[in-house]
């Protein structure tokens, strides 16, 4: 008798090889492998050598969520494929990861999703306002100085829309969430790591290719010492505040009320570090943000009476924590409160004024990432940052660039998530609720730390990728079968006993 055995390949790996060679090919000519300084040739590879493992491995869908994820903190780590030295460092068309990973989410889910399974992106009025967003922004170049400023804002805003949409569509199931914001822990607590570093190192870590800072940014305190104020990975200390008063309330609702307990406390343990790390940055309107989202997370937990005896305990637990925690850091806390700061309110007011006045002069606005060629018309060059920097307020900023009328739907965006996370709190299975509610308690702490500093709204991913959880919670709230129709949406018979269609 013979034995015949027949080594052999799975029959996808030629479709594979097919793909890694096309992926390689295109590398070779889009990021022009040959001239890139030496230290980018290992990046991709690195890259390159994770799209194949994406394509041989199982789970592939979670795994692209990771890596979607795993890119939102990681602003400065990408690669140009266009840049003009005229226009700045800042502006620059890139591929990031987050981008590599929203094209291959948004592949998997039009080419293995049937047409019957793809659902309308619910809240429905959060739809219609990122579309109407988008479009101002593109009506503004029409007021524009340099189109080509505003023209590269577009490209970033797409980036951030199409996230949005892209979590609201492949957070599919609640494995898929757990797994988003299990890596968003991770890298939270990362980023605490490294800002701790950066403290012991002086401020750099000499890490600029994945968007540490070329410079520390210091504050001068009124005890004589000089404090580095840590930023992570994100090129300045206020928008890793940012990210972390997004990010806390959900590790705080999600330490307080998962049932799994190593979920529990990997969220506390975030909530811990990133915590301190909140602290390191020395941004007091961060401090307060999530100190009121903090709060609105306890109050919306204790409404819920299935969650109440759960968010008591844990409010007790965290006064007790946060009071040695303030104990522990109380010079800290005191120093930046009372330090004089004169870059601060004396030179906010004045750059608030100038907003204003560009605001009254120009109601459609300037052309979005235009303020700064504006400001030769309206700044003073005797009070400090009035003639070269933008105002330290988002919503001015966009009222400014924009015109009222993206104020004006910029802020309902932001009223609809919010009220519509809580409402989820209120409604979703718990393992959902908690993810909700802490998503509304990092909006009032991104609202209120937005009304002493800028960013661009289409350079905020952490902000956008909210947005879309609020709208897969939604879709897995009504798969669950556990809501009464009606309770969130308003929808017309013969649908109302269901969330979304």
């Amino acid at each position: 008798m013979s034995v015949h055995i027949t080594i052999g390949i799975p029959p996808r790996t030629p479709r594979l090889i097919v793909v890694a060679g096309l992926l390689f090919a295109y590398a070779l000519v889009a990021y022009k492998l040959t001239s890139l300084p030496n230290n980018w040739l290992g990046v991709m590879v690195v890259l390159l050598v994770g799209v194949i493992a994406v394509l041989w491995v199982g789970q592939r869908h979670l795994l692209l969520l990771s890596a979607l994820v795993v890119a939102i903190p990681l602003v400065g780590f990408d690669f140009s494929l266009y840049f003009n030295e005229k226009l700045g460092g800042d502006y620059r068309i890139a591929a990031s990861l987050l981008d590599f990973s929203l094209i291959a989410l948004w592949l998997e889910y039009w080419l293995t999703t049937p047409r019957a399974e793809r659902r309308l992106l619910r809240p429905a009025a959060l739809k219609w306002l990122m579309a109407g967003l988008y479009l101002l922004a593109l009506l503004s170049l029409n007021f524009a100085k340099e189109s080509s400023l505003t023209f590269f804002e577009i490209i970033r805003l797409t980036r951030m829309m199409a996230l949005a949409w892209i979590v609201a569509k492949c957070v599919n199931s609640e494995a898929a969430l757990k797994r988003v914001v299990v890596v968003l822990f991770a890298m939270t607590i990362m980023e605490g790591f490294l800002a701790y570093a950066q403290k012991l190192a002086g401020g750099q870590l000499g890490i600029t290719l994945i968007g540490e800072p070329d410079k520390a940014m210091t504050q001068e305190l009124n005890t004589g010492d000089t404090a580095i104020r840590a930023s992570g990975t994100f090129g300045h200390t206020n928008q890793f505040a940012r990210f972390l008063g997004l990010v806390l309330p959900i590790a705080l609702a999600i330490s307080i009320a998962a049932q799994n307990k190593r979920y529990r406390l990997f969220a506390g343990l975030t909530l811990l570090i990133g915590g301190g790390a909140l602290i390191a940055t020395l941004t007091r309107a961060a401090w307060i943000g999530v100190t009121i989202g903090g709060a609105i997370v306890f109050i919306s937990m204790i409404m819920r009476p299935a969650l109440r005896e759960k968010a008591v305990r844990g409010l007790k637990l965290v006064l007790v924590m946060g009071a040695a925690f303030i104990l522990i850091n109380l010079g800290t806390f005191i120093a930046r409160f009372t330090s004089e700061d004169e870059g601060s309110f004396a030179t906010r007011e004045p750059m608030a004024r100038i907003a204003m006045k560009i605001i009254q002069d120009h109601p459609w606005g300037i052309g979005f990432g235009n303020y700064r060629l504006w400001l030769p018309s309206y700044g003073d060059p005797a009070v400090p940052f009035t003639f070269q920097a933008k105002v330290h307020n988002v919503y001015l900023l966009i009222a400014a660039e924009l015109g009222i009328a993206s104020l004006m739907v910029f802020l309902c965006i932001l009223v609809v998530v919010f009220r519509h996370s809580l409402l989820l709190s209120k409604h979703a299975p718990t393992e959902l609720a908690m993810v909700a509610v802490g998503i509304a308690g990092g909006l009032v702490a991104f609202a209120i730390h937005g009304l002493v500093d800028y960013e661009e709204i289409a350079r905020i991913p952490i902000l956008w990728f909210h947005a879309g959880l609020v709208g897969a919670i939604t879709r897995l709230t009504q798969d669950s079968n556990n809501m009464i129709g009606g309770s969130l949406i308003k929808i017309s018979p013969p649908e109302k006993n269901s969330l979304v269609r």
